[in-house]
């Protein structure tokens, strides 16, 4: 597949684990609007303001589940430079109760400042424990710690929703909006592991 170009962005992958082997990935936008080439120190940032976010939901995860470092890679150019950053990670889960099943996932929606599906994003969140589930609705303190997860992403002011393809067309270069708010789904999702290497 041909690379697509994202003038201005970066993605940052952060990487899982869980106890069985099974990898587990997020991937965010990220604004690199004001920054020049990239170094350990811009991935070192970036991993630190993920990780505020994260740790606001650890207590919720599994001992079976733990975030082990964040890529943020350039997108700006091929062949650009990406880091690999541990800081503020590893993010260990906190609760000893059983793992939920691996695909089931709380699902936070993201918004932008313009309409359509182009212009949305969102993330799967796994590694959570078997108490915060009511069958397919979420515990309401993990609703709440979610909610303080997406306030987190936002106020960082540096993640972006990336749109490759609009009206099911790739475009020539990819585009990005600045993330406005995040609200979590109530109910328990099913999504397709995604992972990496």
């Amino acid at each position: 597949m041909a690379f697509q170009p994202v003038p201005n962005a970066g993605t940052a992958t952060v990487r899982g684990v869980y106890a069985d082997g099974t990898k587990y990935a997020n991937v965010y936008g990220v604004d690199l609007l004001a920054a020049g080439s990239l170094t350990q120190g811009d991935a070192d940032n970036v991993a630190d303001a993920l990780a505020t976010a994260y740790n606001l939901i650890d207590g919720y995860w599994s001992t079976d589940f733990s975030l082990v470092d964040v890529v943020l890679t350039d997108q700006r150019t091929e062949g650009a430079p990406e880091f690999v950053s541990t800081s503020s990670f590893p993010i260990a889960g906190d609760n000893a109760g059983d793992l939920l099943p691996l695909q089931t996932s709380a699902v936070i929606s993201w918004q932008s400042q313009l309409r359509g599906r182009s212009y949305r994003g969102r993330t799967y969140l796994g590694g959570f424990a078997e108490q915060y589930s009511d069958g397919k609705v979420i515990d309401s303190s993990l609703m709440t710690a979610l909610q303080d997860f997406a306030d987190s992403i936002v106020l960082g002011g540096q993640f972006v929703i990336i749109s490759r393809y609009h009206d099911k067309v790739k475009r020539d270069e990819g585009s990005y909006t600045s993330i406005l708010a995040g609200t979590p789904n109530p109910h328990w999702r099913s999504q397709r592991r995604r992972q990496y290497n």
